[in-house]
């Protein structure tokens, strides 16, 4: 990876996954759980890696995922 991109790609995560974070609610609101949890997993992949773990932006993706496992009945996945 050049040096630029190397330096600037960190920047970008947050604005990225806020983007997929979005996405996965979009999903998740039309009842398409199946697509909204894997998005839910990279923007949260996404916030830890820009914002770190304990960012209310990350915490708030965590909740969202959180959620739908337990709509899931995924509850052990859940926690």
């Amino acid at each position: 990876m050049p040096k630029e991109r190397a330096e600037t790609e960190p920047a970008v995560w947050p604005v990225w996954a806020a983007i997929v974070n979005n996405l996965a609610n979009l999903h998740a609101d039309l009842g398409a759980m199946d697509e909204a949890a894997p998005l839910y997993q990279r923007a949260l992949e996404g916030f830890e890696a820009g914002l770190g773990p304990s960012h209310p932006m990350t915490l708030s993706c965590v909740n969202g995922l959180a959620i739908l496992y337990a709509e899931q009945d995924r509850l052990a996945d859940a926690e």
